[in-house]
């Protein structure tokens, strides 16, 4: 099959069966799942909901080049993955055509990174983008309309004289569940990033005490680099080129949907789990088995308590190995197999020595503490429950 725009023709090389494509996804993605942790990732990965397929041009390190349909999967400020039907060279240079939630087309320059052989003609491509890219701007909604969220995570800081703007972006903030710190003053909040590792920094340009384009210049030179975005509520500064060392530049009010879309290009994340997950023990259908079952997630709180005291700690790393461990194997045992996953994540991250970004590891222990604390609530329901069956028994 080929697809015509712009007088030029794309060759589909997938020819995926009708149906396939779904049985493909949920394959690579248990393989991502057995393979967690061992890769670090700058930015955080976005599902491409119902994009459908976006158009590729290649130029060959040869010279040669080609035109073709591809299906993404998700990508990232820095990046995208993509399903091919047919190997490319890592160096390859790409243009990927993709539409922005306006409907517009937008061609993305980058290179092949990764090419790898999945089955049949379907090959993964990792591309990375010469530059970063506006994820919010290419998001699609779900079904209900609203964009697929998940739990953003990571330190922001937010620069900003109006004590109104300060209040409304932190109570959204909050809504979202991130983490902000505020101030009114461009050198406070120099001083504040040269000692706390931000994510992400927003900051209005019009300062009082410090130009915000000097402010940004010298928030760019921390190591690790935070993202950093330039707001402002002057129409005539958004057509403007971005300030050196700024990755983006908003107007604001800003909405709660379009903060999130922007905090979820530079934060990290984890997928949200739905109340349903990971809630229930499999062999909690065995009433002689529930009482050590409920024995085990009473305790879990408190082991969790002894292994976040002893992250961080490089000396005692065999410890913590140990520790993690032992709830790993008891979390398989009592009949909890996400748990038990993601335990054993963490333990990959633990032992990759320099290859373990802050981010991964937030994310993982965030999981961790989620699934611990849906096991708990589905355990105090159960106990409410219980007694509120005895109360009625009783007055029968």
């Amino acid at each position: 099959m080929t697809y015509a725009t712009d007088e030029e023709r794309f060759l589909d090389t997938l020819r995926l069966p009708a149906g396939s494509v779904e049985k493909i996804l949920a394959k690579l993605k248990q393989r991502e799942r057995m393979h967690a942790g061992s890769e670090q990732r700058r930015h955080t990965r976005q599902p491409l909901k119902d994009c459908g397929n976006v158009l590729m041009k290649l130029t060959h390190p040869g010279g040669s080049t080609a035109q073709c349909v591809v299906l993404p999967r998700d990508f990232s400020a820095g990046g995208i993955s993509l399903l091919h039907g047919s190997f490319v060279h890592t160096g390859t240079r790409v243009h990927i055509g993709l539409f922005n939630t306006q409907g517009e087309r937008h061609w993305i320059v980058g290179n092949v990174v990764r090419c790898s052989y999945f089955e049949a003609r379907v090959h993964e491509l990792g591309i990375k983008f010469d530059l970063p890219v506006p994820v919010h701007e290419f998001l699609r909604a779900g079904a209900d309309g609203e964009s697929v969220r998940r739990e953003l995570l990571g330190k922001v800081l937010y620069v900003e004289p109006s004590v109104d703007f300060r209040e409304l972006l932190r109570f959204q903030c909050q809504r979202m569940g991130v983490s902000m710190t505020t101030t009114d003053t461009g050198e406070e909040a120099i001083t504040m990033a040269q000692e706390i590792d931000f994510d992400a920094i927003l900051t209005e340009l019009d300062l009082p005490d410090t130009p915000g384009e000097l402010v940004i210049k010298k928030l760019s030179r921390l190591r690790p680099k935070p993202a950093i975005v330039a707001m402002t509520s002057e129409d005539s500064k958004l057509g403007d080129i971005l300030p050196s060392g700024c990755d983006a530049l908003v107007s604001k009010p800003i909405n709660e949907g379009d903060l999130y879309q922007l905090m979820a290009t530079f934060l990290p994340s984890v997928e949200r789990l739905n109340e349903t997950d990971a809630l229930c023990s499999t062999f909690w259908s065995d009433a002689q088995l529930r009482p050590v079952i409920a024995a085990f997630v009473e305790r879990l709180p408190e082991s969790l308590g002894v292994i976040r005291s002893m992250l961080g700690h490089d000396e005692e790393t065999d410890e913590l190995i140990a520790e993690v461990q032992r709830l790993r194997n008891a979390a398989g045992g009592y009949g909890y197999p996400d748990l038990n996953e993601a335990l054993n994540r963490l333990i990959r991250l633990i032992q990759t020595e320099g290859g373990t970004s802050d981010q991964e590891l937030r994310s993982t222990w965030l999981e961790i503490e989620q699934r611990v604390k849906l096991a708990s609530d589905f355990m105090q329901a159960q106990t409410e429950r219980s007694i509120e069956d005895d109360i009625q028994g009783v007055a029968a």
